[in-house]
């Protein structure tokens, strides 16, 4: 004789395979909006500028090579702006990693 119990054995599996799929469902949620958050911090500091290719007049830095006076400003110039970047960087890290703001 077999015993009935109130609830049987399928729903339970339904139950818990409905739990099971929201679990992974949110897991995949949570990864997505991470890599987006990453791939739109990345791209605010994209310096391809991909737009030049509109118009037809050559680079600015070739233009600033012909009239050289031997003075070399420009490399110090890109090596604070390198800085810049870096410490931008450093301060969106830690803004997103441990919630801290700007002082």
């Amino acid at each position: 004789m077999s015993r009935t119990y109130g609830c049987d054995a399928r729903a339970w599996c339904t139950l818990i395979r409905k739990v099971v799929m929201m679990g992974v469902l949110g897991f995949v949620y949570l990864y997505l909006s991470d890599l987006l958050m990453a791939c739109t911090t990345l791209s605010l500091y994209d310096d391809d500028d991909d737009d030049d290719d509109d118009d037809d007049h050559h680079d600015h830095d070739d233009h600033d090579d012909d009239h050289d006076d031997g003075d070399d400003d420009d490399d110090d110039d890109d090596h604070d702006d390198e800085e810049e970047e870096e410490e931008d960087l450093n301060f969106w890290h830690k803004s997103l990693n441990y919630g801290e703001e700007s002082k």
